[in-house]
């Protein structure tokens, strides 16, 4: 994936999906949205993308314009629900809440709105990884992103699934790797970065993804 990390230079194409993307709420970056749409496009045809947490379809989005018109599938994994129980919670913390109905169901249509265009290409999976856990077949996926709940035990959880589901050789990233995301830092660094099978690690220059591959 040489030269996939070298945001010094974006193409017209991604400066137009960037205009699009940026438009939907969440809490991707814009060099977080380049950084995730390149790592999906580069993968191989007929690939099998998992999302853990998909919220209101940004991340979705980024992946989306990577794989449409093509024989790749994305799996959205999300409860869609409780979004707006906490002052933490994503709806709370979201900037870009005004054309949204604030309750759960509102954020569920929303994603579904989001995603329309590329529904070919989507699989929706509403529950949580644990939920899925017998569902969710072994050695599948070529790519898992993960952003769901971001408390230790849920990142736990959904790393130990995400090793199980995902190919060998394939590619496991997520995000919320910071100083505030200790939770995650803490599950990342004891399940992947410090696992004897992950082939090789690192933290994506400017954003707060995390990403790896594994023997």
């Amino acid at each position: 994936m040489s030269g996939v990390f070298d945001f010094s230079s974006i193409s017209e194409k991604e400066k137009n999906i960037l205009s699009i993307v940026r438009n939907i709420g969440g809490h991707l970056t814009d060099t977080e949205i380049i950084a995730l749409y390149r790592i999906s496009a580069n993968l191989p045809e007929n690939a099998k993308i998992l999302e853990i947490g998909s919220y209101r379809g940004r991340s979705s989005n980024a992946i989306g314009h990577a794989i449409y018109n093509s024989n790749k599938e994305l799996y959205c994994l999300d409860i869609w629900k409780d979004y707006n129980v906490s002052k933490e919670s994503a709806l709370r913390c979201d900037s870009n809440t005004h054309n949204i109905e604030l309750t759960d169901f509102g954020v569920l249509k929303d994603f579904l709105k989001n995603t329309n265009w590329f529904s070919d290409n989507l699989r929706i999976l509403k529950g949580s990884t644990s939920m899925f856990k017998d569902l969710l077949p072994n050695n599948f996926f070529d790519l898992i992103f993960i952003d769901g709940a971001h408390d230790y035990d849920n990142v736990y959880f959904d790393i130990k699934q995400a090793l199980v589901s995902l190919k060998s050789g394939s590619i496991l990233c997520g995000h919320d790797y910071h100083s505030q995301g200790v939770g995650v830092i803490k599950a990342v660094n004891e399940l992947v970065f410090q696992n004897p099978n992950t082939r090789s690690h690192a933290t994506i220059p400017e954003t707060s993804l995390w990403i790896a591959t594994f023997n």
